[in-house]
């Protein structure tokens, strides 16, 4: 993991010294009202041993982040993730502020995720719904964007069931946290690349929902996300 992100720190460095547009989605400068942007690519957990079978470990999820800028320096933001058994849909809003070349925002999001296996002899299912405060503080350093992010996500309901029978609801609970690295650096006009190293610290992480049949504690899951905006 650290090998890739150095490697990937200097190609982004690179390519700051010969482009471009002033291009990005999660950097927390403020939208112009009306502007309109969205990056799409993959994000892939890596679930420790103790939860999961060979076949959880690593889990490629397609994500879709997209932000339009309000009056006033607010933005919408809406997140999607699936995988087809997978699912998870978001919307919130955000408010920034700058000095220099230094921006920050705070936020908050509404998270609604559903999760279905039904094959062979399983058929469970697990959905959800939970806020995610947030706040972000960002770096620009010419077309080189560097942003840090920190997540709480409380839980205003869990269900999960066994064909008709539900084995587990849950209400109002903290279940996690999570902390971002993004860098993003446009390209070439309006294309524009992004690269974030998140951790989570959580109960329930809930792309790997299949995983956490028995699980009680809290565990460390890294996830990597690729994305890019044509």
């Amino acid at each position: 993991m650290r090998f890739y992100f150095i490697i990937s720190f200097l190609f982004f460095s690179f390519l700051s010294q010969i482009l471009s547009e002033e291009n990005f989605i999660a950097y927390p400068k403020a939208y112009d009202s009306g502007k309109f942007d969205y990056v799409i690519g993959l994000e892939i957990s890596r679930l420790p041993n103790s939860i999961g079978e060979d076949m959880f470990e690593q889990l490629p999820i397609i994500a879709l982040d997209i932000r339009y800028g309000l009056p006033n320096d607010f933005s919408l933001t809406a997140n999607l993730r699936t995988i087809f058994l997978t699912n998870s849909i978001s919307l919130g809003t955000q408010w920034s502020f700058a000095s220099g070349h230094v921006s920050a925002s705070i936020g908050s999001n509404f998270m609604y995720f559903y999760g279905f296996a039904n094959f062979s002899s399983m058929d469970v299912s697990a959905g959800g719904y939970s806020v995610i405060p947030s706040f972000t503080v960002g770096y620009a350093m010419k077309n080189l964007y560097l942003t840090f992010k920190g997540e709480a996500s409380v839980m205003t309901l869990l269900s999960r069931q066994v064909s008709d029978i539900e084995v587990e609801t849950s209400k109002f609970k903290l279940y996690g946290w999570r902390g971002s690295f993004i860098i993003e650096q446009p390209v070439y006009g309006d294309t524009y690349l992004l690269l974030a190293f998140k951790i989570n610290y959580t109960g329930y992480h809930y792309p790997s929902w299949l995983a956490f049949t028995t699980t009680k504690h809290w565990l460390l899951i890294p996830e990597f996300q690729f994305g890019f905006r044509l």
